[in-house]
């Protein structure tokens, strides 16, 4: 519930309080898990998995160092892991709102996937490297926040045609 709020009112407008509300609680039940408002949020926009495993998966799946098919793996976890409707929502939420993006979702999967990969494929900044490629997914995301209907038109395989490209060209790049 606290997903929806903070993808509903954004970072700045949600509280405990509506939480509560709309769980039908008491606000300090949620102050008893979550002693701040920053607490909640970490929780609400936080990864519900293992990303090490998806790590692990994606560079098992390249067939070499040259890392050709990064980008058609790294969109479907993305895929999988990011797009899970009220985690991205509220990831979306928390970056347009200058929330701390190391702790959403998108944040995670950039710290224990993307940046990793993109150190084992390439030279020069690797950080600079998994920038783009999660502004790729965060713009994507954003995107389909705004326009529902291209949610519900876009196929997984159109997602990955569009940016799988760009996302291995970004990773490859010596």
């Amino acid at each position: 519930m606290a997903r929806q709020e903070l993808a509903a009112r954004g970072l700045a407008s949600m509280t405990i309080r509506q939480v509560a509300r709309s769980v039908g609680v008491d606000p300090g039940t949620i102050r008893h898990y979550f002693p701040s408002k920053d607490d909640l949020v970490h929780a609400a926009a936080g990864a519900d998995i293992e990303l090490s495993e998806v790590y692990d998966q994606i560079a098992a799946e390249l067939s070499d160092q040259s890392g050709e098919g990064v980008g058609d793996a790294l969109i479907a976890a993305a895929l999988r892991y990011l797009c899970e409707e009220e985690s991205a929502l509220a990831a979306v939420a928390v970056c347009l709102t200058g929330g701390d993006y190391e702790s959403t979702v998108f944040g995670l999967f950039d710290r224990d996937v993307v940046t990793p990969l993109a150190r084992d494929l390439a030279s020069g900044d690797s950080q600079e490297r998994s920038a783009l490629v999660m502004s790729a997914f965060l713009g994507f995301q954003l995107l389909a926040t705004l326009l529902p209907a291209l949610q519900h038109t876009l196929r997984d395989e159109d997602v990955q045609a569009i940016l799988a490209e760009s996302i291995e060209r970004h990773l490859r790049a010596g």
